[in-house]
Formats: C-alpha cells, sequence, structure tokens
C-alpha cells in the first residue's frame, strides 16, 4: 500500500527535464472522476465513466514503479485517504503543483524553462486556442475539441503515437484536461527513455484572451500576474504541422 504524499524543491521538477521521463497530476476533476461520479469538472469536462476506470488503473498499477513515471496530486479536498485504501494504490503522490506555481510565483523561472523546452522538439497537446501563446513553440500541434476530448481518444492517441514513431527525443506536453493522465499511463512503457510527456494542465490559459477559457483565477489575481510579464513573452521560430481532430 502506498499513495502517501511527499515534497521536493522547484530545483528537483526542473532538473527532471535533464533526462526522459513522464509526469501526470491528478487533483479534484481527476480523482472525483476515478470516483465515478457523475457530473463535470471545472472546465466543463464530463466525468465519463471509462475515463474514471482508466485513471484508476494508472495509479493502482504496481508496474508503474518500475518506470520513470512521477504523479502529482494535493490531495485536500477530502475522503483521498479512504480512496486510496480501497483503491489499493500503489503510487506516491509529489504534492506540489509545479508548472502552475512557477509560472504564477516565479516568471524568470517560467520563462527559462520555456526557452530551454522550445530549444527540443515539442508536440503539444491542446485546444485551438493555445495557437496564440507565445510561450510555447511546438513543432507538432495536435488540436483536441475544447470540451470532452476523451470522447476522441482513440484518435489523439493514434495521433500522438504517430508523431513519436517517426521521431526520436519528443517533449509532448498536454494540455488536454483528465484525458491526458490516461494518455500518459497507455503509452508510458513505449515511451520509457526515449521521450517525455508532461501534464501542463490549463496553465497557458492564464496569458491567452479567449471567451472559451474557464479562468481559474479572479481577474484581479490574474491580471498581477500578467503584470510580472510584461515585455518578457517568447517569440515563435519554429514551423509547425497542425493536425485537428474532430
Amino acid at each position: 500500500m502506498s499513495g502517501k504524499l511527499y515534497r521536493r524543491d522547484i530545483d528537483w521538477f526542473l532538473k527532471l527535464f535533464d533526462n526522459h521521463f513522464c509526469f501526470s497530476r491528478y487533483n479534484d476533476g481527476e480523482w472525483f472522476c476515478m470516483r465515478i461520479l457523475s457530473g463535470k469538472n471545472c472546465d466543463n469536462h464530463t466525468f465519463f465513466p471509462e475515463m474514471g476506470k482508466k485513471l484508476k488503473n494508472s495509479i493502482t498499477d504496481n508496474e508503474v514503479n518500475n518506470y520513470n513515471f512521477i504523479f502529482q496530486s494535493s490531495m485536500y479536498w477530502g475522503g483521498e485517504k479512504e480512496d486510496i485504501k480501497n483503491w489499493g494504490v500503489c503510487v506516491d503522490f509529489v504534492e506540489r503543483d509545479y508548472i502552475h506555481a512557477i509560472s504564477r510565483k516565479y516568471p524568470n523561472i517560467f520563462i527559462d524553462l520555456m526557452k530551454i523546452l522550445n530549444s527540443r522538439k515539442i508536440l503539444l497537446v491542446g485546444p485551438y486556442w493555445l495557437e496564440e501563446s507565445n510561450f510555447i513553440d511546438p513543432d507538432f500541434f495536435i488540436i483536441i475539441p475544447k470540451k470532452d476530448c476523451f470522447l476522441y481518444y482513440d484518435k489523439i492517441i493514434n495521433g500522438i503515437r504517430n508523431i513519436l514513431n517517426e521521431n526520436t527525443d519528443m517533449t509532448v506536453i498536454f494540455c488536454s484536461s483528465m484525458m491526458t493522465n490516461c494518455i500518459i499511463y497507455d503509452l508510458y512503457k513505449e515511451v520509457d527513455k526515449k521521450h517525455t510527456l508532461v501534464d501542463f494542465g490549463s496553465v497557458f490559459d492564464l496569458f491567452i484572451d479567449n471567451k472559451n477559457i474557464k479562468y481559474r483565477l479572479n481577474s484581479n489575481d490574474r491580471s498581477k500576474i500578467l503584470l510580472k510579464y510584461k515585455k518578457n513573452e517568447l517569440v515563435k521560430k519554429k514551423e509547425c504541422l497542425k493536425i485537428v481532430i474532430n
């Protein structure tokens, strides 16, 4: 039995990018979905039972401990200890949501990280409005539906798999809600030590004005963060191959 929380500093997280690894985030939406609850998460994505089963399988599979696979969860919404015991969770979770924390509190570190990642071969998986972000400069962009992308799971994962099979040393940045963790789990054995898969969540949304984005912060808090980035956005330089999933 596992399911413990542990803490590491930001330098530990940044150091991960020196090698290939997988990184998934299991917070309130993912956890409620694993409980097979009806309804939607805060971004209006449906809790599909099949997705909940996949998510639960990923944290109860003993084999993941044999791979460079890191799980994150904050666990502050209640009932997780019971779930961990009842489900037989076998992985530990790093507590800090690094990507969001860095982007909101440490703009210089976030910009430096994105410069490093943009110097590599990147596959971005996310909604169409990420084209407007100046922080990420992908070589490939799989554009997924803005809501309930899990309904297109097979098309999306096969598109990712095709790109990874035709390229080396890829970094896949996911901004694809709860489905992200299902895909990382289904691919982790195939990509081990060859590619990096990282759940970035909604981090880039903060910097984009679009009516379809549901911001996690109120307008005042968002404005304070944006002021820290004034004139510090990056410039896109790459030609990007776009694949639209519909």
